[in-house]
């Protein structure tokens, strides 16, 4: 443990560390963690360590925010590589950001996941934005986040930062959950998009340009719909686009409450289900209750996940291609999210039956 026993001189190494213009957050994590676990802060006085943390921050002209996650970063960095000597975490190679992240994809994404994410964090091996882009995938649908500070209840405590070097999670046991199940697909249907669009239009080469989305949310015929998954395909310049639409579906009673699912025919030139491989039930009850114009997409959430963690994605049924009445309306949803116009979320763009084609 550093060797300090002066609540003096423990704020005036956080003071030099944070006015500089690379401060070291191991360093402030390593200080901040001894004044409490020595309980320091009591020597200037101060009614907690919260109270404390934000009286330091204030002296040094920052936001108590960012110390919070420096603390985290260090608590969470020696619980990852279960230690509990303070000095470990100069071994730490990942940023701050990196680490609380990884946190929350270990709170909400399948053990697989996270174990290949965490080898990826601890080596250095992966930006700020890729590891926020994946804790966003997985993040609870209303989640609020707390940017590092301790939740409401837990002030002053270190109960929300986890135990040093003691594992709170079976990483071993811990299965995919039903809320796991559609963030884990659409990750994988991102990721594997150019492979399994090419293989279902059976074109030779790929495409030129795409973009994917999520949560397309449109009105159709007095009907509220909201697309899981689609993606817009440039395969050429001499061919005209190609729309994709994919729902998931992870379990047979999820399938049979979806009444709407036929009008995304549509909207897309190919339309299909991405569902769980390992549910033969589901399979099978919608091979046996759709045509073969829709396509069915396995993907096998009990594989190991690639180094872009991702599922493996296996077409069951190649879907058929269609004729939509409707396309363009889809383009005139993605045009607005483009302009950030609150019709394309906020409020449905509500359209008709209307015969429209692609031009």
């Amino acid at each position: 443990m550093l060797d300090i026993d002066k609540l003096e001189k423990a704020e005036h190494q956080i003071e030099q560390l944070l006015i500089t213009p690379e401060s070291s957050w191991r360093e402030v994590a390593k200080i901040a963690i001894v004044v409490r676990q020595k309980e320091l802060f009591k020597q200037s006085g101060q009614t907690s360590f919260t109270a404390w943390v934000h009286h330091i921050a204030k002296k040094c002209d920052r936001q108590p925010s960012l110390i919070w996650r420096y603390i985290k970063a260090g608590k969470y960095y020696l619980y990852t590589v279960g230690s509990k000597e303070i000095e470990e975490i100069d071994h730490a190679v990942a940023s701050p950001e990196a680490l609380e992240n990884l946190e929350k994809v270990e709170r909400n994404a399948p053990a697989p996941v996270y174990e290949k994410l965490k080898q990826q964090v601890l080596e250095g091996n992966i930006t700020v934005k890729e590891t926020r882009a994946i804790e966003q995938q997985y993040r609870p649908l209303n989640a609020k986040t707390n940017r590092g500070r301790p939740t409401k209840g837990n002030e002053g405590k270190y109960e929300h930062l986890g135990l040093i070097g003691e594992k709170t999670i079976d990483n071993e046991t811990k299965q995919i959950s039903t809320q796991q199940i559609a963030p884990s697909i659409v990750r994988s249907l991102k990721i594997n998009l150019v492979d399994w669009t090419k293989k279902c239009s059976q074109m030779r080469y790929p495409p030129k340009h795409y973009q994917d989305h999520t949560e397309v949310r449109i009105n159709f015929e007095g009907k509220r719909l909201r697309i899981d998954f689609m993606t817009v395909i440039r395969w050429s310049y001499k061919r005209p686009k190609d729309v994709f639409i994919v729902e998931i579906k992870s379990s047979q009673q999820d399938f049979i409450s979806d009444h709407k699912w036929h009008k995304y025919l549509n909207f897309c030139h190919y339309f299909c289900f991405a569902i769980p491989s390992q549910n033969l039930s589901l399979i099978k009850m919608i091979e046996e209750t759709t045509n073969s114009e829709v396509g069915i997409l396995l993907i096998d959430l009990m594989a190991e996940v690639n180094e872009h963690l991702s599922y493996p994605v296996e077409i069951y049924r190649y879907p058929k291609k269609l004729t939509p009445s409707s396309v363009s309306f889809i383009y005139e949803t993605l045009y607005e999210r483009v302009l950030n116009w609150s019709g394309s979320d906020e409020q449905d763009i509500c359209i008709n039956d209307e015969n429209d084609t692609d031009s």
